[in-house]
């Protein structure tokens, strides 16, 4: 069984009723075109009701979910996707958690109460409530951290996905990668760690770089360097006493991007996943003539199409886990749902200096926050 990938519609498909008497109805972010965030994203109210549940679909309210550059990138059009059921207007938001407020009557891995994880591209999650097929929704544990978990199908999937697929990697193994700070290369750093993998992480050198490259090695980087040092000779030097990288992870692209194949060893591999900085990279022939080196690209969405919904399940599972376990973590900062439109403004006109990932709370999630 493939788990769907296609964008997610907020209107619901009016099917056969069921037992369900309730109608609900909360606030949603919407966008019917794309362009800048400011003058395309709407709030409006959405209303569902269980009547017209099909059976196989489940009705959540939304706890949490993230804003993270993806997102505004999806709404101005970027990197559109184009696959069925993609049409405008959509719910925007990509990473979220919830829990179950009504199943239908065929729908048997999920009850009423469970917290879960939705997943696939075009998810929907800046708003209350939403409808989902039994497939596209994974249960967690209630004991992972609300603000974590609306991280989980994101940054940390990603991560999981490029340190267990390009390359066999054995404790003690060093790889390297940029956009250090970004949800990938943090949850890089901390899988890394608990697999007893040496990390080094290139970061931008901000006014506040001192702090955030101890926080970077508190959380799993044993080496933390700036876009600028990772191309000079005293970068050489400093890996001397290490194994030669076998594992690099692009991000960023641009220059960074191949200094990293650079500090490959012989026979590495990079991985791009992302382009942060819009500019191209060059590799130099002798990397592939005398270091045989290796260059793959990863899409999550991609990754989706060729596997099954247990594969999907596994990952999610792994990351939660994790997270339970207080071995993945973030840096956060909450707003309420309703502060979305100031929160953007804000993150539009201004550099972030501190990388903290900011969290959306719902009124539900506020009732299960303040009874920590």
């Amino acid at each position: 069984m493939k788990i769907p990938v296609r964008l997610v519609k907020f209107s619901l498909e009016k099917k056969k009723p069921t037992c369900f008497n309730r109608s609900i109805s909360g606030i949603a972010y919407t966008f019917s075109r794309h362009g800048q965030v400011s003058d395309v994203l709407k709030k409006e109210t959405q209303s569902y009701d269980e009547k017209k549940l099909g059976p196989s679909q489940v009705l959540v309210s939304f706890l949490a979910s993230s804003i993270g550059t993806t997102d505004l990138a999806w709404i101005r059009g970027m990197g559109k996707i184009t696959e069925e059921g993609s049409k405008l207007p959509l719910v925007a938001g990509l990473e979220g958690v919830a829990e179950v407020v009504a199943t239908g009557n065929q729908v048997k891995s999920v009850g009423v109460g469970d917290r879960v994880v939705p997943f696939g591209f075009g998810i929907g999650a800046w708003r209350e409530h939403g409808v989902f097929s039994e497939s596209q929704v994974i249960p967690i544990s209630k004991s992972v951290k609300l603000e974590y978990a609306s991280l989980a199908s994101g940054g940390p999937c990603v991560a999981y996905r490029l340190l267990e697929d390009f390359v066999q990697l054995s404790p003690g193994d060093v790889i390297i990668q940029n956009c250090g700070t970004g949800a990938v290369g943090l949850s890089v750093a901390q899988i890394g760690k608990a697999k007893g993998l040496r990390v080094i992480s290139v970061i931008r050198e901000r006014s506040n770089y001192g702090p955030t490259v101890e926080r970077l090695k508190a959380w799993g980087n044993d080496i933390v360097v700036s876009s600028r040092y990772v191309g000079t000779f005293a970068m050489r030097r400093l890996l001397e006493d290490l194994p030669p990288p076998k594992l690099a992870l692009n991000g960023a692209g641009g220059p960074t991007a191949t200094e990293l194949a650079r500090l490959l060893g012989k026979g590495g591999t990079m991985v791009t996943y992302g382009n942060a900085s819009g500019k191209p990279f060059s590799i130099p022939t002798s990397l592939f003539t005398t270091q045989d080196i290796s260059l793959k690209g990863f899409s999550m969405l991609n990754w989706l199409k060729s596997k099954s919904e247990q594969d999907v399940k596994k990952m999610l599972q792994s990351v939660t886990q994790m997270m339970e376990k207080d071995q993945l973590k973030f840096w956060i900062e909450r707003k309420k749902l309703e502060q979305l439109e100031t929160t953007l403004e804000a993150l539009t006109t201004k550099e972030p200096q501190q990388e903290r990932r900011i969290v959306l709370v719902t009124k539900k999630g506020e009732m299960y926050l303040s009874g920590r």
